[in-house]
């Protein structure tokens, strides 16, 4: 019988976060296990998730987009309130 892996070690080995492998499981993308609570990945199944998540460049895509710029400031939009020009310490 093979060892079956946990959520943090998948998550580890694809440099995503656990929450990524559960929705894997949940879409069934990522064939595993359940057992009450648990979830367990045999290394077969995240080998061929792998190999079908991979891109033309070699390079898996399974790690999600890039993340945004990080001197973007975002604003969040709430109903009934206008939108105010920034004080002048936020330029």
């Amino acid at each position: 019988m093979e060892d079956y892996l946990t959520v943090e070690e998948v998550a580890k080995k694809l440099a995503v976060s656990p929450k990524t492998v559960y929705r894997w499981f949940k879409q069934r993308k990522l064939k595993g296990i359940k057992a009450g609570h648990l979830v367990r990945i045999s290394p077969a199944s995240l080998l061929e998730f792998q190999q079908v998540h991979q891109n033309s460049g070699g390079e898996s895509d399974v790690a999600g987009p890039t993340p945004p710029e990080t001197n973007v400031k975002r604003t969040k939009k709430i109903a009934g309130f206008r939108h105010l020009p920034p004080s002048p310490g936020e330029v």
